[in-house]
C-alpha cells in the first residue's frame, strides 16, 4: 500500500504529531508500505528521499498558530496537493490535522482517495480557546470530506457526537517499547525529576517551578531537568532566576531521540503539569522507561493513567497538590519505583507501535 502522511511537524522538529507520524511510518514500512511524508518547511527541514515540503519557511513555534505565512502556505498547499497527489500516487492520505485534511481533501476527491484525519487534540468544544480557533477547527473537521477520524483522546468522543461530526474512532497513540526502556543504575541520594515537553503555556511549566519553590523549601536532595524548547524559554528561565532555584532547575534544550532516551532512563520522577492534553507520548515514554508519572487530570490523560496504580493524579493549575504528589514520590522511593514498573507492564500490553500502527492499518483497508 502506498500512503502519505500529511503533518505540520516532522523530526527533528519536536511535538507529538512529529513523532506519531515517525513512528506510524517506521513501522508501515517495516510491514512493506511505502510511505511518504509532506510536512512543513522549516529551519530544521532535513533532505530525507521521501519527505517533501509545503508552503514558506517558517518557524517551528509557529506551526501551532494563526500566523499569516501559515495561511499563505496552507494556500500554497491547495495547489501544491494536485500535483503532489498525482505524481505519488498514493492509495490513502492521512493527515494529522484538520486544516491539512481539509486543504488537501479537494485534490484527494478529485483522484479518488480517501483521507482519514488524526486528531491528536481536540479543541472545538474547549472554550480557553478563541472563538475563530474552535469555528474553523469545527468547519475543518466537519466539511473535510473525511473517510474516518481517529481521536487519540477517548473523552472527545462525546464532543464529536454532540457536534455531529461522524465517522470517529479512537485509535491511541503508542511507543517504541523497545527503543524506550529501562536500564538497571544505582539509585542515587539525589531524586531526578524530568519533564519533557514544549515550554508553551499549554505545559503548565509555570506552575512546576511554584511547586520546586516549595519543596526546596523544606528538602535538598532532589532537581528537576526540563529537556525542550519553546517561545517561553526565557520567561520560565527568569522565574527561576527570581525564585532562586538555579540550584534545583535546569533546562537542558531540545534533545534528539536517543538523548532523549537516556533522560529517561536517568530520570526517577517524569512530571507532566499540562493545562489540557490529548494523548500524551511523553507520558508512554515515560512508563516505558520504567519511570514514575505525576500528571494532570485533563482531557485523555485520566483515560489511560490509574491514581495511585501507575501514576499521581493532580488537578490543573494547582502548584500546592503537584507539591504535594512530588513531595511524596521523593520520601516514598518504593513508590515511585512501583508506579514506574505498573507503567511500563501497561504500555507492553496495550500500546506498542505495532499494535497502533495494525489498528490504523484496518481503518485504511476498511475505506479502500
Amino acid at each position: 500500500m502506498r500512503i502519505l502522511h500529511v503533518s505540520k511537524k516532522y523530526p527533528p522538529l519536536i511535538g507529538g504529531d512529529a513523532i506519531v507520524v515517525q513512528n506510524l511510518e517506521t513501522e508501515q514500512k517495516r510491514q512493506g508500505h511505502d510511505v511518504f511524508i509532506l510536512t512543513s518547511k522549516t529551519v530544521k527541514t532535513e533532505n530525507l528521499t521521501n519527505v517533501y515540503y509545503f508552503g514558506i519557511l517558517e518557524r517551528a513555534y509557529n506551526l501551532d498558530r494563526i500566523t499569516v505565512k501559515r495561511l499563505f502556505s496552507l494556500l500554497l498547499l491547495f495547489f501544491q496537493s494536485f500535483c503532489f497527489v498525482r505524481r505519488i500516487k498514493p492509495a490513502i492520505i492521512h493527515s494529522h490535522s484538520p486544516d491539512l485534511g481539509f486543504v488537501c481533501s479537494f485534490a484527494a476527491h478529485l483522484y479518488g482517495i480517501p483521507v482519514v484525519n488524526t486528531c491528536h487534540g481536540v479543541t472545538f468544544a474547549d472554550k480557553r480557546y478563541s472563538r475563530v480557533k474552535r469555528i474553523t477547527e469545527k468547519f475543518f473537521l466537519k466539511h473535510g470530506s473525511f473517510s474516518a477520524i481517529l481521536t487519540v483522546d477517548k473523552t472527545s468522543l462525546q464532543a464529536f457526537h454532540d457536534a455531529g461530526i461522524e465517522k470517529v474512532m479512537y485509535i491511541p497513540n503508542g511507543v517504541d517499547i523497545a527503543f524506550f526502556k529501562p536500564i538497571p543504575r544505582n539509585k542515587g541520594e539525589i531524586l531526578t525529576f524530568l519533564f519533557v515537553g514544549r515550554l508553551e503555556n499549554q505545559k503548565g511549566i509555570i506552575y512546576l517551578i511554584e511547586a520546586v519553590k516549595l519543596l526546596a523549601s523544606c528538602h535538598n536532595n532532589f532537581k528537576l531537568l526540563i529537556v525542550g524548547e519553546g517561545s517561553l524559554r526565557d520567561t520560565l528561565q527568569s522565574q527561576v532566576r527570581e525564585y532562586h532555584l538555579e540550584n534545583f532547575i535546569f533546562f537542558i534544550g531540545a534533545k534528539g531521540k536517543a538523548e532523549l532516551r537516556e533522560y529517561y532512563q536517568q530520570a526517577d520522577v517524569f512530571v507532566l503539569p499540562s493545562l489540557w492534553e490529548g494523548f500524551p507520548l511523553t507520558i508512554l515514554e515515560a512508563w516505558a522507561s520504567g519511570v514514575a508519572v505525576i500528571a494532570t487530570k485533563v482531557n485523555g490523560i485520566p483515560a489511560i493513567c490509574t491514581d495511585k496504580q501507575n501514576a499521581l493524579l493532580i488537578s490543573k493549575e494547582n502548584p500546592h497538590e503537584l507539591f504535594g504528589a512530588m513531595e511524596m514520590l521523593l520520601n516514598n522511593r518504593i513508590l515511585a519505583e512501583s508506579l514506574g514498573q505498573q507503567g511500563r507492564i501497561l504500555v507492553s500490553e496495550r500500546y506498542s507501535w505495532q499494535t497502533i500502527t495494525d489498528e490504523t492499518l484496518k481503518v485504511y483497508k476498511s475505506l479502500m
